[in-house]
């Protein structure tokens, strides 16, 4: 799953940076300006997910990272004076927090 989930975020990286809005009809861009907003609450709350079960394994100290937000202050690109109030270990409850069905209701707004 996290591979072909990997797989996925890679294509969808290498179609939004090549978009071009100029080739679209307005309509189009329209409808995808709608997807995308949808897609950015989802993504936001998948890498929340990610990033609390990565720190919860101490996977940002393998990445150089004393703490878990101060690694998601520099992949998310926050200032550096916002580190300490980003830990997206204290966003999620221990339960695992949000489920599938919370994402999806995320996604059709």
């Amino acid at each position: 799953m996290a591979q072909s989930l990997v797989q996925s975020v890679d294509l969808l990286h290498h179609a939004l940076v090549s978009f071009e809005p100029e080739a679209c009809s307005a309509e189009d861009c329209a409808n995808l300006a709608e997807k995308l907003a949808a897609l950015e609450k989802v993504s936001a709350a998948a890498r929340v997910r990610a990033a609390a079960r990565a720190g919860a394994c101490g996977a940002h100290r393998e990445r150089g990272f004393a703490d878990v937000s101060d690694w998601m202050a520099r992949a998310t690109g926050a200032a550096p004076r916002y580190a300490g109030k980003i830990d997206p270990c204290r966003l999620i409850p221990p339960s695992g927090g949000m489920d599938n069905s919370s994402a999806e209701r995320i996604w059709m707004g």
